[in-house]
């Protein structure tokens, strides 16, 4: 049987059988779902959440009080550092906010707009954070896994003398794990 509804809010344990369809979801405790879950607005689940079928959330997901990120935005800009590209990569909640927690990514350059394999170019420096942590490289001068500030914001540059114009960098989304790709990094290195 599905459960379909303007709001539904659940304070105990609910197991639905079939699909759920509502614009406000919270579940104070587990919420099982053997079918499809489709929320039109907020999303909130603080304890654990089986959902045998897919996911589609319109609002702001929390799952076990952590807000996950709804959207990534990558910019890019020349550094003042010789040879540099300033990265600036923000998470942020379905409502455009900034997210308010720490976050882990997986950040990597490729040269394609798809995000589609790593890049075969080597740089001069390697990637170095002014604003979130560097937790550690997984290709070197290619490929990191970092912490984002409280904010949900990583800042670094990146150090390449030929200043390649055929650059991505790539975020995996940390929750549904696809690439989200940055604009060509043209004339965004400084010196361009």
């Amino acid at each position: 049987m599905a459960i379909t509804g303007i709001n539904s809010l659940h304070q105990d344990e609910r197991l639905v059988t079939e699909e759920l369809v509502a614009d406000d979801v919270t579940a104070s405790d587990d919420l099982v779902v053997g079918d499809d879950v489709t929320v039109g607005d907020d999303l909130t689940v603080t304890d654990d959440a089986l959902i045998s079928g897919d996911l589609q959330v319109t609002g702001n997901t929390s799952l076990g009080g952590i807000v996950l990120p709804h959207t990534i935005t990558i910019a890019l800009a020349a550094s003042a550092t010789t040879d540099g590209m300033d990265i600036t990569v923000s998470l942020k909640t379905a409502a455009g906010a900034a997210l308010g927690q720490v976050n882990t990514l997986i950040l990597y350059m490729s040269e394609t707009n798809t995000g589609s394999g790593i890049t075969g170019d080597t740089y001069s420096g390697d990637l170095t954070a002014s604003e979130g942590a560097i937790l550690g490289s997984l290709v070197a001068k290619k490929m990191w896994m970092v912490n984002t500030t409280g904010g949900g914001v990583f800042k670094g540059t990146l150090v390449a003398s030929a200043n390649p114009a055929d650059q991505y960098v790539v975020a995996i989304h940390p929750f549904n794990g696809k690439p989200v790709v940055s604009a060509a990094s043209g004339t965004s290195w400084q010196g361009a």
